[in-house]
């Protein structure tokens, strides 16, 4: 998001632009803001802004919001602002509450078709993260993350979790498929995605898999705290592989990736993102090798330059692939887990587009 509102009370205006907090804008970087206003009502200000962006869209449909069954029936909502947000009547349970809410409005013919049914419904746990999306049966006797989730595989679930400290975040897709089949049998047909206050930062992950050699990256940016991660929780799909991870430009910060050594990432801010390389472990009979790709590229291994990676007990082989005459430097760690040698090999490929890096040696061999 990079647009802001806001209302001067002493100015008696409202101010739209760019958020504050940024710091620079990118060359031809547009913000656009429709404004509407009516004199005879919110709601006709409201039909005139719809339009308008209809107009500008080239859009003149109305399916979407005429099948929304919230668009177009009264409901009731529980949610924050509503007076029974995590409040219930005088001596009465929710769903007692929830229940004389129904009586009042049959009384008065309100005709109410559904009810917002906001996060006091399910059971909670330490800080406030879910133990189960499903009903708590304090609150509804007749009837997602805490680090005792029991739908987490660390606690005996089936799903996977990220759990630090106080609270677990789902990173599995499959819970919110069997959660929300299941929620239909509640008769639940709209659901309402508020936040996620356990964690505050971004982190994305991706990787190559080069002659079945595991490859990844980890970005992360903005974090309030230290964050740990491991390759299962980053989505990455061998966590039983030996890996190392380092960080960019800092080979000398290399270690041992797996689910039961995590990475813990700091200083990880706006304005200084980090980046995190993983890599397999090669071992050979007289070296173990880890590769740490171009060095000066965003992405050291990119199956566009490495075709192939194969082993033999003496030595690696990676064919790496270009243009005549580019200069490639590669970059690898010899014995990372004892006296540490950081080094960097240089090939030339030749007219054929390929040569074959020899590792621990440096050899360049040529099509």
């Amino acid at each position: 998001m990079a647009a802001s509102i806001s209302y001067d009370r002493n100015a008696s205006c409202v101010r739209y632009g760019i958020l504050g907090p940024a710091q620079s804008v990118p060359s031809d970087f547009e913000v656009w803001t429709v404004v509407s206003y009516s004199s005879t009502g919110v709601n006709e200000a409201f039909m005139e802004w719809g339009s308008m962006l209809q107009r500008f869209y080239n859009s003149q449909t109305k399916a979407n919001a005429e099948s929304d069954f919230t668009c177009n029936y009264l409901g009731y909502w529980t949610d924050n602002g509503g007076f029974y947000y995590y409040n219930t009547e005088k001596n009465t349970s929710y769903e007692e509450t929830i229940l004389d809410i129904k009586k009042y409005a049959d009384a008065y013919e309100l005709p109410y078709r559904y009810f917002q049914i906001d996060s006091w419904f399910y059971p909670k746990e330490g800080a406030g993260g879910i133990l189960e999306w499903s009903p708590d049966p304090n609150i509804f006797p007749n009837g997602l993350g805490s680090p005792k989730t029991p739908m987490a595989k660390q606690n005996g679930g089936k799903y996977d979790f990220i759990i630090e400290k106080s609270m677990a975040l789902p990173i599995d897709q499959d819970i919110w498929l069997d959660v929300l089949s299941e929620a239909r049998q509640w008769g639940l047909f709209f659901y309402e995605q508020a936040s996620f206050e356990s964690f505050k930062g971004q982190i994305w992950s991706t990787f190559s898999v080069i002659s079945d050699h595991f490859f990844g990256v980890i970005f992360a940016a903005a974090l309030s705290d230290p964050f740990s991660v491991t390759p299962s929780s980053v989505g990455f799909h061998n966590p039983s592989a030996l890996s190392y991870v380092y960080k960019r430009h800092e080979p000398w910060t290399i270690d041992a990736f797996s689910d039961s050594r995590p990475l813990l990432m700091s200083g990880c801010s706006t304005k200084t993102f980090c980046i995190y390389y993983t890599a397999p472990l090669f071992s050979l009979s007289n070296v173990k090798i880890v590769l740490l790709g171009e060095m000066d590229k965003w992405v050291p291994f990119s199956r566009d330059r490495i075709s192939s990676i194969e082993t033999n007990d003496h030595d690696l082989h990676v064919t790496l692939e270009g243009a005549g005459g580019e200069n490639v430097v590669f970059g690898a760690i010899l014995n990372p887990d004892g006296l540490q040698n950081y080094s960097k090999y240089e090939c030339v490929i030749p007219a054929s587009g390929k040569v074959i890096l020899v590792l621990p040696f440096g050899e360049c061999i040529s099509f």
